[in-house]
């Protein structure tokens, strides 16, 4: 791929998320190099998968309170895709540079959100502070992957839901 113009390839393409793989931009500006571009790319999505289980785990330690720590980590495996049968072609595999990674992450930062404003729904800077953030995030979300536009009306769902049970907005009502 290094040193190739592939814009007309590209043309005649339906290609979407591009958001994860502008951030290999400055690589392909910084070497010609194939082996080492390969290795970047598989190293950050590798990091990418491992940030995507220790937010998971880190989730049902401190607020499901999960005890056993095995258990922890072996949940945080099971939901962080490593199981599935998608994950073990493509998403675990970072010889495949595919949107499944950060689409992995982005629900799993989504869930994150979700239980912080819950958590900080009394503290109105925090509050306010995560809701932004759980925007943004469900912004970038559907620029990484289509298919995470599905998640908007997940967590309008939940939302609407925690308000029509508690009489209380589990996000800030900015």
């Amino acid at each position: 791929l290094s040193g190739r113009d592939w814009g007309d390839l590209i043309h005649q393409t339906a290609y979407y998320g591009q958001v994860y793989y502008v951030l290999f931009t400055p690589l392909f500006w910084l070497t010609k190099n194939p082996y080492v571009i390969y290795y970047v790319i598989c190293f950050v999505n590798i990091g990418v998968i491992g940030l995507t289980s220790v937010l998971v785990y880190h989730i049902f330690v401190k607020y499901i309170n999960v005890a056993d720590k095995r258990i922890a980590v072996a949940l945080a495996l099971l939901s962080s895709g490593y199981c599935t049968n998608e994950s073990y072609y493509y998403s675990d595999n970072p010889a495949y540079f595919m949107n499944e990674v950060p689409a992995l992450l982005a629900v799993w930062l989504t869930v994150f959100l979700i239980v912080k404003c819950y958590f900080n729904r009394m503290d109105g800077k925090r509050s306010i502070g995560h809701t932004i953030l759980l925007v943004f995030v469900l912004c970038w979300a559907v620029l990484v992957h289509s298919r995470l536009l599905a998640i908007w009306p997940v967590v309008g769902c939940v939302v609407l839901l925690y308000f029509l049970i508690k009489r209380r907005w589990i996000v800030h009502p900015i």
